[in-house]
């Protein structure tokens, strides 16, 4: 009887352990990894923190944390994106719009007295989009040069 058990039992087991495995692996790959981008900006922390808030408010994000003892800030805001489609009344198909749902957190560390590194997380729709992250770094470099002239 107790060989008779062992085998009931082991194809349970390999049944039950290829399971998890099978749901560890879905779940790793459901979920995008997300790394933040750094960049280097040539100024003190406390102005790069300052011009960082005015360009995020610029660019519609509503502030949700503004932490300044710890240089972390974070935003979301809602955008409107154009698809395809035509304008012309007489086309079969006008013009369509998605929404877009944009979350931003950035770091802010001191390196030196004059230089400041920016570590940024941009999602849209929960995708890391990295090109986003890095226009935003760049118009903070942008409004400090011309701030700086």
């Amino acid at each position: 009887m107790g060989e008779k058990a062992n085998c009931t039992m082991m194809p349970r087991f390999l049944i039950g352990a290829l399971t998890v495995t099978s749901l560890a692996t879905l779940i790793a790959c459901a979920a995008p990894e997300v790394r933040p981008e750094w960049g280097v900006i040539g100024s003190p922390i406390d102005e790069v923190l300052e011009t960082f808030l005015e360009v995020t408010k610029q660019w519609g994000f509503t502030l949700e944390t503004v932490d300044t003892s710890k240089y972390l800030i974070r935003g979301t805001r809602d955008s409107t994106t154009e698809i395809g489609g035509s304008v012309d009344p007489y086309q079969r198909f006008g013009k369509a719009t998605r929404q877009e749902f944009h979350v931003m957190r950035a770091q802010m560390r001191r390196r030196g007295d004059q230089s400041t590194v920016v570590e940024i997380v941009y999602l849209i729709d929960k995708i890391p989009d990295a090109e986003a992250g890095y226009a935003l770094l760049n118009a903070v470099r942008d409004r400090l040069a011309a701030r700086n002239r």
